[in-house]
């Protein structure tokens, strides 16, 4: 069985093994595991994986001259690519451990691909990109010389080096050097106010808390207590979910209750076994996602809570927000009445799992480390909206640049919150 435990938009694998030498015979036994990783237990509503094996032989003299962990999981990658779906990729060992660490191997971006290049939605403290100088808002228009078109453009071992050209917001342009690195990932949630605004930052939902252990990604005790001090305050919320890219369903529900309550439905799940059932039933077919919607029996809910929040909400969203801040976002519109500001969603709402990529019964010292990635479930809002490749679309449009002063979409939330007949506060 399967080492994992259960994360929205992923599974996280409980130990992560040192990287070792790609050899001929591991190469054929990460592929054999992909394979069956692909073809037994991916799902989607309407896709058909069972042509994989094939796809793999198309790639076989690509993957066999691979000599760098990030070069054999770019091809591989390259393929799963095709089938067009979201949270399905090969993660290298690299990666792997630095997630499992609160870190990350890379440049330290948050980034979207425009017809520029790549447009840089936020900038680690600390990361790479930081130290060259990059800042949020600009775009990466050249790598090495050539226009970057994918994500791809960046990838690489640590210690690689790009030769980046960067346009800035004000359209002048410049060259910089960066060297990939691990540099940590962890942001802690924070509340601020501004009057009776409690303004509340959720970096991530990934990571799982112990009490007693520093987090690696979200932290419930701290979510608790930045809760207990909003709660007796605000006459109004601000749920900034910028750049947010998801993570365990349990962090999500827990999170959403305290401003949902445990009876009303986010939206539903739909896997395999479900949606078989449905067909059986129903007589639908298995993309028929609103009909399988009224059919569920068992919706997404959020955790129960004692006390919950009942004033206005304003959601804040970004192209770095994804699968279950996507959910948060659409929950909360739905349910309460949430008003949601900024760009759409990213649109990558499957949840999935991560599993280890090495043969099962491979002795420690051969393991390689790696890890794949692959959607198990797809998800429907209660109003019948399927989030994957659509996005979360806001109320209210900001496109404007975002600065260091100058928070255009903030500023749209705190105008809508005075001109709100249930709260009386001034918008500066």
């Amino acid at each position: 069985m399967m080492k994992r435990y259960f994360l929205l938009g992923a599974l996280l694998l409980a130990a992560i093994t040192p990287a070792q030498n790609l050899t001929p015979e591991a190469k054929d036994g990460l592929i054999k595991t992909l394979n069956q990783r692909v073809t037994q237990f991916a799902f989607v509503p309407g896709k058909d994986f069972s042509g994989f094996p094939s796809m793999l032989e198309t790639i076989k003299p690509r993957v066999d001259a691979a000599n760098t962990p990030s070069e054999f999981a770019a091809v591989l990658n390259e393929a799963l690519a095709k089938f067009g779906v979201s949270h399905m990729s090969v993660i290298t060992p690299d990666a792997a451990r630095a997630r499992a660490t609160g870190g990350t191997v890379g440049i330290g971006i948050q980034l979207e691909i425009t017809d520029k290049g790549i447009k840089l939605l936020a900038v680690y403290p600390n990361s790479p990109a930081e130290k060259a100088g990059l800042k949020p808002g600009e775009t990466i228009i050249a790598v090495d010389g050539v226009k970057p078109t994918s994500r791809d453009a960046l990838a690489g071992e640590v210690g690689k080096s790009f030769k980046v050209g960067v346009e800035g917001v004000d359209g002048k342009k410049r060259e910089v050097t960066i060297t990939k690195a691990f540099f940590s990932t962890r942001q802690p949630e924070t509340l601020t106010w501004h009057n009776q605004v409690g303004i509340v930052r959720i970096p991530t939902f990934d990571g799982l808390s112990q009490r007693g252990k520093e987090p690696t990604g979200y932290s419930s005790e701290n979510v608790d207590k930045l809760m207990k001090e909003a709660m007796p305050k605000a006459k109004f919320m601000i749920l900034d979910l910028r750049n947010n890219p998801g993570g365990v369903v349990m962090n999500m529900l827990s999170f959403a209750g305290y401003f949902i309550p445990s009876s009303t439905p986010m939206g539903s799940f739909v896997n395999r076994s479900s949606s078989q059932q449905f067909v059986k039933e129903t007589g639908n077919k298995a993309d028929n996602l609103v009909e399988y919607l009224k059919w569920d029996k068992s919706p997404v809910r959020p955790f129960g809570r004692k006390d919950r929040f009942n004033v206005p909400v304003a959601v804040l969203v970004n192209g770095g927000t994804g699968s279950a801040a996507e959910m948060v976002a659409a929950g909360l519109r739905d349910s309460i009445g949430a008003r949601v500001f900024g760009t759409k969603s990213i649109g990558m709402v499957l949840a999935s799992i991560i599993s280890p990529l090495d043969p099962m019964g491979t002795p420690r010292d051969k393991q390689t480390g790696f890890q794949v990635i692959v959607p198990i479930q797809d998800y429907i809002t209660s109003k019948g909206l399927r989030l994957e490749g659509n996005g979360v679309k806001p109320d209210v449009t900001i496109t404007a640049a975002i600065t260091k002063d100058n928070d255009p979409v903030m500023k749209a939330a705190l105008a809508w919150i005075a001109t709100n007949p249930k709260v009386k506060v001034p918008a500066n």
